[in-house]
């Protein structure tokens, strides 16, 4: 098999001419990393709302413990949560072209994307707790006698709802924090980008 030297040395003159700046090498490789999270989170989510339907599924099936509407509350939950998550990550499952300047716009995008999808889950968290609190007390009949027979059973419930809520939005708040950050440092780099020629 003859090898031409002539392409050869033509790729070595011209593929040092031609590197891309360490700038935006970085960009690329953080470009590269948020694609996989991206796609991870979007796994992970997926299977929250198999779990969720799960659990809708179960607790329907013990309505005798927990009264009716549960059930169906869990499953209105989980849909809504799902529908508006694809509705605020319409425009953000690809880049419109291959550049790195597009690939930047999209990564700018997920990250409002993500915010808009924390500001809804911590809102969405609120009228959950509102709708147990009205259950609660609607199916009281059900729940009063199971819960003074079986205050051990419930207690796990309690203390777990008093000190998970606020776990879940001081890390709902930790994560937006996170965000805004990103979304800065991703609208500086495309600043930057739109000032070169």
């Amino acid at each position: 098999m003859t090898q031409d030297r002539e392409i050869e040395n033509w790729r070595e003159q011209w593929g040092s001419l031609a590197e891309p700046l360490p700038e935006t090498r970085l960009i690329r490789e953080k470009i590269k990393r948020q694609e996989r999270r991206f796609i991870l989170d979007n796994v992970r989510e997926t299977v929250a709302v198999l779990v969720g339907l799960y659990l809708a599924f179960y607790v329907k099936q013990h309505e005798y413990l927990l009264g009716t509407g549960f059930g169906i509350a869990v499953c209105v939950v989980i849909f809504v949560s799902a529908g508006y998550q694809i509705w605020f990550q319409r425009g953000v499952w690809r880049a419109e072209a291959q550049s790195t300047r597009a690939f930047l716009e999209l990564w700018q995008r997920r990250v409002v994307a993500k915010i808009r999808i924390l500001r809804f889950g911590v809102y969405l968290s609120v009228v959950w707790i509102f709708v147990c609190i009205a259950l609660g007390i609607a199916n009281w009949g059900t729940l009063g006698p199971n819960l003074k027979s079986h205050p051990a059973s419930w207690i796990v419930t309690l203390i777990a709802s008093l000190f998970g809520l606020p776990a879940i939005f001081a890390w709902a708040t930790w994560l937006k924090r996170r965000k805004v950050a990103e979304l800065n440092e991703v609208t500086k780099i495309l600043a930057d980008l739109r000032d070169l020629p």
